[in-house]
């Protein structure tokens, strides 16, 4: 068949059903965004405001997914969006999609051991440690360095243990991150004041209503991005896995975590006025402390924050090796990246590596957090493009009118996520300039147009 990858001798020997499916999704999803940008959300939106963005968001997001399911459930694969784009419309396609997604994965698991300080710091004050020294004008402390160290090193040995081992610890860890964030949404909406919801919208300078709103929906990638790391496991679900149960957990995950996003600011703006959200530098912990006046309530968000950020970081490893195993197996990258590990079937090259350039980035800092993920709403948002194509491209093909129907909605959706992605950044500059995160994103392309090249000649 057309563009397909070259055969291997040897296969990842995962064996994940549709709950993995669910917890990968979910865990992703839900990460650490909702921690720190709460107070950024009901600032810009309003608290009716950011509701109503997060419940187009997750329509919008719905509708991607439509594609995701459709097209997964034709390719089956490891490689996910690299391997659509392959398969529907080329290797070059394929490989410039896998290739910026490697990038943006390996940003979020450096974002994430960079965070890991934020989250332990607010509950254990002093375990920062002191200041080792300064990068782009931020401090880097000593125990910050090591606590993102240390976790890293954690991360790469459960993944390179096995799939079922990372799946199984990333169930566990899913489903006491949506208890203990239960808990305290129920809490906070039970005993919220309802006078905290106002302003309900944000007005702008120009007195437009609408652009908080607008604003919020273009961070739709970056906090629902996590979704779509599921699509990596489907080369080694279970042979009694029915893409039809997979299917449904995909659509189950995306539902869940707009309810979830649209629950957490709702209980957030009834808990505290929203001056005291805006001011504190973690929002959410801030606004049960205050609503309970309770450290105890305060931390129990924070530890639900720091299971939300090992949760997105297992997921995120997780699609990222898959992606370096996809590219290396259709030939655009060496193929020692695709030689699975002799014991525990995984791609345990792919999987140091990433552990490897994780530790590099945590030594970035808090400075480097902007030059890591600025770009990676429209990342995303080009990766969602990419499958609504490759997904209407096969039901045209295979004449499927029904299909194609829905695929064009799903495109048309990922398109607009796309374009409020990609004018985010200017729409509180509106001076143009090429943003810092772009220029590493180039960068990385250059890197990655070598490295096709070498390997393309073989």
């Amino acid at each position: 068949m057309k563009n397909e990858p070259r055969p291997l001798s040897e296969k990842l020997t995962g064996r994940l059903h549709g709950l993995q499916i669910f917890t990968l999704a979910v865990g992703g999803m839900i990460g650490i965004t909702w921690i720190t940008l709460l107070g950024k959300w009901i600032g810009d939106a309003g608290s009716m405001g950011a509701l109503l963005a997060f419940v187009i968001s997750g329509f919008i997001i719905g509708l991607v997914s439509r594609a995701y399911v459709y097209i997964a459930q034709t390719r089956p694969v490891t490689g996910g969006e690299a391997a659509y784009a392959h398969f529907a419309i080329g290797p070059f396609a394929g490989f410039v999609t896998g290739w910026v997604l490697i990038y943006t994965y390996l940003a979020i698991c450096a974002f994430l051991a960079i965070s890991i300080g934020w989250i332990l710091g607010a509950i254990f004050p002093g375990v920062e440690g002191p200041i080792a020294y300064q990068f782009l004008g931020a401090e880097v402390k000593v125990g910050t360095l090591m606590m993102g160290l240390g976790c890293t090193v954690l991360i790469t040995l459960l993944q390179f243990r096995g799939t079922d081992l990372a799946a199984r610890i990333q169930d566990v860890m899913t489903f006491l991150l949506i208890a203990l964030c239960g808990a305290f949404i129920l809490a906070g909406i039970s005993a919220g004041d309802v006078d905290n919801l106002k302003p309900y919208f944000e007005l702008r300078e120009n007195g437009w209503r609408w652009g908080g709103v607008v604003s919020v929906v273009a961070l739709t990638p970056l906090v629902f991005g996590g979704f779509n790391f599921s699509v990596q496991a489907l080369g080694e679900r279970a042979p009694d896995a029915s893409m039809k149960a997979i299917g449904r957990a995909l659509y189950a995950a995306v539902g869940f975590g707009a309810l979830f996003y649209v629950a957490i600011i709702l209980s957030a703006s009834l808990s505290a006025p929203r001056d005291y959200i805006l001011n504190a530098p973690l929002p959410a912990a801030a606004a049960f402390e205050a609503a309970f006046d309770s450290e105890l309530m305060k931390n129990l968000v924070l530890g639900a924050g720091f299971l939300g950020l090992l949760t997105s970081w297992n997921a995120c490893a997780f699609a990222c090796a898959r992606l370096f195993f996809f590219l290396a197996s259709e030939g655009s990258l060496p193929d020692i990246f695709a030689r699975p590990h002799h014991r525990f079937g995984t791609p345990y090259v792919s999987i140091l590596l990433i552990g490897l350039l994780t530790m590099m980035g945590a030594f970035g800092g808090v400075g480097a957090i902007i030059l890591l993920v600025g770009s990676a709403s429209i990342t995303i948002a080009f990766a969602y493009l990419v499958v609504g194509f490759s997904a209407h491209n096969h039901s045209t093909l295979t004449n499927d009118a029904n299909g194609t129907f829905w695929n064009r909605i799903s495109m048309a959706a990922a398109g607009f996520v796309f374009l409020t992605a990609l004018i985010e950044p200017f729409m509180s500059r509106p001076e143009w300039h090429l943003p810092l995160s772009w220029a590493a994103l180039l960068a990385w392309s250059g890197l990655g147009a070598v490295a096709f090249a070498l390997n393309r000649r073989r």
